[in-house]
């Protein structure tokens, strides 16, 4: 006991003798908030519309690429119908994406199926 109580006071006389350090923490943000516009945006759409499409996994022999293909095939042809011009590229940009998606899905998991949600949401601005 008298041994832990020696220990105790070494131990505050080294902490006495060290210079106490603040930590303190301050918010950075990315924004520059004098230099930012603010805009008003509406908080609805003007029209939104829903595409599902399920796609079932028929048999185990059904090859995973044969599922990713189908997936992919119809992301992109159902984008490139809504955007042209400057825009197709996202549609292969989405198809691209969805393809590899849907291979480390069907790799990684024993998939029974699956669904696809394409929504799109228009603003008059």
């Amino acid at each position: 006991a008298e041994q832990t109580i020696k220990a105790e006071r070494a131990i505050r006389v080294v902490k006495e003798k060290m210079e106490q350090t603040k930590i303190s923490k301050q918010i950075e943000s990315p924004i520059v908030y004098h230099q930012s516009e603010i805009k008003p945006t509406p908080l609805s759409y003007d029209s939104l519309t829903f595409d599902v499409q399920f796609f079932q996994v028929l048999s185990s022999e059904d090859s995973s690429t044969a599922h990713a293909e189908s997936i992919s095939s119809y992301i992109g042809a159902t984008l490139s119908a809504k955007y042209s011009g400057a825009n197709l590229g996202i549609s292969a940009e989405m198809s691209a994406s969805s393809h590899s998606t849907a291979m480390t899905q069907a790799t990684t998991n024993k998939l029974e199926g699956t669904i696809v949600f394409v929504a799109e949401a228009t603003h008059k601005q």
